[in-house]
């Protein structure tokens, strides 16, 4: 017997076996007392700081204590074989579930310990016999550890997936455009550095606070948003961060230096500034040399991410958001009567639409964002960073240069072609799957209300 079927046995026996009648008793003691038994399960998570700033959001602690809920429930009612299989996947449901929100599996184990301790304490009080107290507990010690081991070993499974997946992203980011994109940051920092350049000379008075560094610049976000994911090892990037540092010091002197006149030593800082600028620049491009080509993952008529690495994307760019207190967003886009033009034109014209399309969302986001073929003629872009105002300034932009653009179908032959676009705003809740359903009834929103246009999750129902 491998380990499921043991477990099924054993569960077999406690739910419908020679252990049922006292499961039974053990039922009518603990369900009235799960309110108070999730209260106090409320207040100690409270005090481990992870776990407070998490349930501190409204829709997260009112899911939670829906779930608990049924939960609880759950675990006393099966009484045949199918129930009890149902009971197993739904443990490991729930442990899967908790990879993907990044919860510290430690923290399900320190749940089931603040349930056991409870529930011993009310036995003490509710049963008078010692011997049915011990045979109680041992029962539901047997139950919580059985759920325990279930949830423990989705949760690893999960886990290795992620890890495999984030490994087999970064392997696969190498196999297409990355070395474009490196080039695309360089171009990008040398850009960036011409414009501070040009401040730091014509202004006499600069304030340090207010510039852009180069961390919190379209390279910066590059950087510490999708490098990590797309380069093969991770030294890679710590050089890159650490060299974005150096620049932004070197800067933030220089422009002191600059406000107080001092400008010998202003010189001097700008050299350095611009040193440190033109070994990131060449760093860079040396990147573009240790690239492999590799081919998995990736859309075939787009070259564009597809659903694989979502998931992976997803789940890191929440955790960064939680972590750092801001937020990202998601454009769900969707061409406008795709099938119309593929009947209209052929596949082939409906295929240079897509490959046109695309090139027109890589051309127009920034080169830290996230760009998925979904499948069929639906585009996913993950923002990171990002505000709802600005997603909706970067949302409109694609519709109005997808409406003004001139798709060409056999080979002269120009078709006109719009986009509906639902937006979505991260805003705290650590599943983001409800973000995903959310950019989905936006774009539902934006197709319902005529097309070409783009709706933001939430006003949709206003």
């Amino acid at each position: 017997m491998n380990m499921r079927d043991i477990l099924f046995s054993r569960l077999a026996n406690i739910y419908f076996g020679s252990l049922r009648y006292l499961m039974l008793e053990l039922r009518d003691v603990v369900l009235p007392e799960i309110p108070a038994i999730v209260l106090s399960f409320f207040k100690e998570i409270h005090e481990v700081d992870e776990l407070a700033t998490l349930i501190d959001n409204s829709v997260v602690t009112r899911n939670l204590l829906e779930a608990m809920d049924h939960w609880w429930s759950a675990l006393f009612r099966p009484t045949n074989a199918l129930e009890v299989e149902q009971f197993i996947l739904r443990q490991l449901e729930i442990g899967s579930k908790h990879a993907d929100l990044n919860i510290n599996l430690h923290y399900i184990h320190h749940a089931i310990r603040i349930f056991k301790r409870e529930i011993h304490s009310r036995l003490e009080f509710q049963v008078e016999s010692t011997e049915k107290q011990v045979a109680m507990a041992q029962l539901l010690d047997e139950l919580l550890d059985i759920v325990s081991s279930l949830m423990s070993d989705s949760y690893f499974k999960n886990l290795v997936k992620y890890e495999t997946d984030t490994l087999s992203l970064r392997m696969n980011a190498l196999s297409q455009n990355v070395a474009i994109e490196c080039e695309r940051v360089r171009s990008q920092l040398l850009d960036w550095s011409k414009n501070i350049l040009f401040n730091l000379f014509q202004n006499r008075r600069i304030d340090p606070d207010t510039m852009v560094y180069a961390e919190y610049s379209v390279v910066g976000m590059w950087v510490f948003h999708k490098a990590e994911l797309l380069l093969p090892e991770p030294a890679m990037v710590d050089k890159l961060k650490h060299y974005l540092r150096q620049i932004d010091m070197e800067l933030s002197q220089a422009a002191t230096l600059r406000s107080g006149g001092l400008k010998t030593k202003f010189i001097n800082k700008v050299r350095a500034f611009d040193s440190h600028v033109n070994q990131t620049a060449w760093y860079l491009s040396s990147l573009v040399e240790q690239i492999v080509k590799l081919d998995a993952g990736r859309d075939t008529l787009t070259s564009l991410y597809n659903r694989r690495y979502l998931d992976t994307v997803l789940r890191r760019e929440t955790e960064i958001s939680m972590k750092q207190g801001y937020s990202y967003s998601l454009l769900l886009l969707d061409i406008d009567f795709f099938k119309k033009i593929n009947d209209t034109y052929g596949h082939d014209a409906g295929d240079a639409v897509l490959r046109q399309f695309s090139e027109l969302l890589v051309g127009t986001l920034r080169i830290s964002d996230f760009l998925f073929r979904l499948g069929g003629e639906e585009f996913l872009a993950v923002l990171g960073n990002t505000s709802s105002k600005h997603a909706i300034v970067i949302a409109e932009k694609i519709r109005r240069e997808c409406e003004q653009r001139p798709f060409v179908v056999h080979h002269d032959q120009v078709i006109s072609v719009t986009c509906s676009i639902g937006v979505a705003v991260y805003k705290g809740h650590p599943d983001y799957n409800l973000l995903l359903k959310q950019a989905d009834q936006a774009l539902y929103a934006a197709k319902q209300s005529g097309r070409n246009r783009h709706c933001l999750a939430g006003e949709e129902q206003r």
